[in-house]
């Protein structure tokens, strides 16, 4: 939904969901926010190793023009988040529907099976209340629950025009996670060789992480 000052998007890639919102009185809030996801992308070809690292990614992206930035980065059975601007970030788990954020910060945490991770950008969670978004939520998967936050959204016929316009939002239902397991923190460490001449070896890479982390990039592709 947007118009030439108003405008919002996801982004979803193999390390990360995204939700930006972008608002430009020069009606160029369409390439403001195209320029913000191009350097997403960029920066996010290799997934963040921590929590500092997803908010120094979301920084550098940021622009004067964007209202709201939502990054979630999952590793193994953690997610980084990282909100700038404003917006709303809130987990369904079971039947209780939690804001985790509505201000401008960033936090870590293990999710289970079977939960969703709404985020939101400033003109949806304007326009939903906390018990409105609650009951999009009645044992629907994720494509459902979009959906009707869709009708929701468009409901709101009292709501002016550009209220509406730029609105972005991302349903995320966890799904397949790897079991939890003690090892799970346990350092891991993977060396690649390659041989370009017969007398020398050389590095191709070298990466450090978890056993966590390293089963979620496997997983990848």
């Amino acid at each position: 939904i947007a118009d030439s000052v108003h405008w919002g998007q996801v982004l979803s890639s193999p390390t990360a969901y995204v939700v930006v919102e972008v608002e430009d009185h020069q009606g160029h809030a369409r390439d403001w926010g195209l320029k913000v996801l191009a350097n997403l992308s960029d920066q996010l070809a290799d997934s963040p190793k921590s929590l500092k690292a997803t908010r120094e990614i979301a920084i550098k992206s940021m622009e004067e023009r964007v209202t709201s930035l939502i990054l979630l980065v999952p590793v193994g059975m953690v997610v980084y988040v990282v909100m700038l601007g404003e917006g709303r970030v809130s987990l369904k788990r079971g039947s209780t529907l939690s804001v985790l954020m509505e201000k401008p910060g960033a936090i870590s945490g293990e999710v289970r099976e079977g939960d969703m991770i709404l985020l939101m950008s400033k003109s949806v969670s304007a326009l939903l209340t906390h018990e409105e978004t609650n009951a999009l939520f009645d044992h629907s998967d994720a494509p459902a629950v979009a959906e009707k936050m869709t009708l929701a959204i468009h409901s709101h016929n009292d709501a002016p025009e550009h209220a509406v316009a730029g609105s972005a939002a991302f349903v995320i239902h966890v799904k397949g996670l790897i079991p939890a397991e003690d090892e799970r923190g346990i350092k891991f460490f993977v060396l690649g060789l390659a041989a370009p001449a017969k007398a020398r070896l050389s590095i191709r890479f070298w990466q450090v992480g978890t056993v966590a982390e390293m089963s979620a990039r496997i997983h990848q592709h």
